[in-house]
């Protein structure tokens, strides 16, 4: 219902009604039959899967694209630095530490993609520094585990 009030905020003053209206839709159709109530979903159900997957192939579609990857223009930059200068070159590579696991899922890969990227360039050094994330101000910074 949020996805529709937020999209027509015209309807956010008739957000009950039109909560009731759609519960007393469901409740008649499924009092039906289950016949009835199949062939009347059935519409709803099919556009559902078939924007999930359009979602799904285009998420993939963006995946494959140029920007999707860091390492490759870091290290096409760090490769015009090397062919210009005849010196070594130190990347710091910042390594965020999350205070909570849960984020570990969204931090620390860009630094093992580029490590392994640099991995065979002898002329550069890849120096990972660790940089805690603090919480926002105002969070526990224990937080709810």
């Amino acid at each position: 219902m949020a996805a529709l009030t937020s999209a027509f905020p015209g309807l956010n003053q008739d957000t009950v009604v039109i909560c009731l209206v759609i519960l007393a839709v469901v409740t008649v159709l499924n009092l039906r039959g289950l016949g009835d109530a199949a062939r009347a979903f059935r519409l709803p159900t099919m556009v559902f899967i078939v924007g999930l997957l359009v979602i799904i192939v285009i998420g993939l579609h963006v995946l494959n694209t140029e920007y999707a990857s860091v390492a490759e223009p870091l290290v096409a930059f760090i490769d015009q630095l090397c062919e210009q200068h005849d010196k070594q070159i130190v990347v710091l590579i910042p390594v965020v530490l999350p205070d909570r696991l849960r984020y570990e899922f969204l931090h620390n890969h860009h630094d093992l993609v580029l490590s392994a990227a640099l991995r065979g360039h002898p002329d550069v050094v890849g120096a990972r520094v660790s940089m805690p994330l603090e919480p926002a101000d105002g969070e526990d910074p224990a937080g709810s585990r």
